[in-house]
């Protein structure tokens, strides 16, 4: 709703905060004294961009884009004099030490009598540089590619799994065309079996390394396993998850959490999880109270990654489970956790649980009252 109040025009939204709050509509001319005053002015302390941005949207209407707040925060002087930047990086360093490794690399081959395949010689940079380092094997330049591909996974330089969602998506639709050719002369359980055997392992292949792909190719691959699970049982009326019930799975975000949640419990009790994934396990010590149980690890940085997400499944799930230390024991155990859903949430529905057993049991007006009475 616009109002006008002392010549001056604002919009009255609750978009930002529980109250109704005004804010003022701004003309592309002032701008500029918009950007100085929330950014330069007392109250402005030469926030960020983002900061910056997120008190201009909280006080006026939209009169900048967030290209136009950063480039005005990157654009002051006081902040480039006054903020420490992050240290300029050595990518000269860098590729000389990996030139020095390849120059060992070639001799340990020529004193074993081992012949290279250059042609196979592939690098890739990771992340958003677009920088073109020169390695190189033999004297000859190793070519730079974006994504290539490693025990049949598809690894790009953002880490996005995108192309690799895509050959599963492509190669799972041509296995289940066929069999659908046939339905007519396949049981319900040869088509179970096929499921099983050809189509459910493509979705759970290494599926630890690139589980953190996107929500799109994620929600791509469960429509796509809807699909093959509908055609295992001729059925378009029933639920996606009563399907998955009947035989006995869960959803292919769920099974791919519990393969990470079974690396660590390899990690931690059995000590059968590879090095590489051991390092990563820090158990959490010096706590002063702790009402989540034992055996409890500690959150390192970075929240798309192995070494964050499978040490904070392995702290959501109940202590009891924690404690089990056969593996074929603690996964039927695992199964019935739903590790999709946040810890406090978990607690929540338990609670809500809890209350309406308490419910369920309590006696009703009259009894409560016949009972006060023969007490009397």
């Amino acid at each position: 709703m616009l109002l006008l109040q002392q010549g001056v025009l604002y919009i009255k939204s609750a978009a930002y905060t529980t109250q109704a709050k005004l804010r003022m509509v701004v003309p592309k001319q002032l701008v500029e004294k918009v950007l100085v005053g929330v950014h330069d002015g007392v109250a402005g302390a030469h926030l960020g961009g983002i900061k910056s941005l997120m008190k201009i949207k909280a006080r006026f209407l939209r009169p900048c884009t967030t290209k136009e707040v950063h480039s005005y925060c990157n654009r002051c002087l006081t902040c480039a004099k006054c903020k420490p930047r992050a240290k300029p990086r050595a990518p000269l360093e860098v590729v000389s030490a990996i030139n020095s490794d390849l120059e060992l690399v070639d001799k340990w081959f020529d004193e074993n009598g081992l012949k290279r395949n250059n042609s196979k010689y592939q690098a890739i940079v990771m992340g958003k540089s677009d920088a073109t380092p020169d390695f190189k094997c033999e004297n000859s330049s190793i070519p730079m590619t974006k994504e290539f591909d490693m025990l049949g996974i598809t690894i790009d330089n953002k880490l996005k799994f995108d192309n690799h969602v895509a050959k599963i998506f492509r190669k799972v639709s041509q296995q289940i065309v066929v069999p659908k050719r046939m339905k007519k002369m396949l049981t319900f359980e040869t088509r179970r079996d096929l499921y099983l055997a050809f189509i459910l392992p493509r979705f759970n292949y290494c599926s630890e390394t690139w589980n953190f792909c996107g929500k799109s190719a994620a929600d791509k691959l469960e429509r796509l396993n809807e699909r093959a699970i509908r055609f295992v049982f001729k059925d378009k009326s029933t639920s996606y998850s009563e399907l998955l019930s009947a035989l006995g799975l869960s959803s292919l975000k769920q099974q791919r959490l519990i393969k990470i949640t079974l690396s660590i419990l390899n990690a931690v009790q059995n000590s059968l999880a590879p090095k590489s994934i051991q390092d990563l396990i820090v158990h959490r010590k010096n706590v002063s109270y702790n009402l989540r149980g034992d055996c409890i690890l500690s959150l390192p940085n970075g929240l798309n990654s192995v070494r964050y997400i499978g040490p904070k499944l392995w702290n959501s799930i109940p202590n009891m489970f924690r404690n089990i230390t056969n593996f074929k024991s603690f996964k039927r155990s695992i199964s019935q956790v739903d590790l999709n859903i946040p810890y406090i949430d978990r607690l929540r529905n338990l609670a809500s649980k809890l209350s309406s057993l308490t419910e369920l049991f309590r006696p009703s007006g009259p009894h409560q009252c016949s009972a006060d009475a023969r007490m009397e």
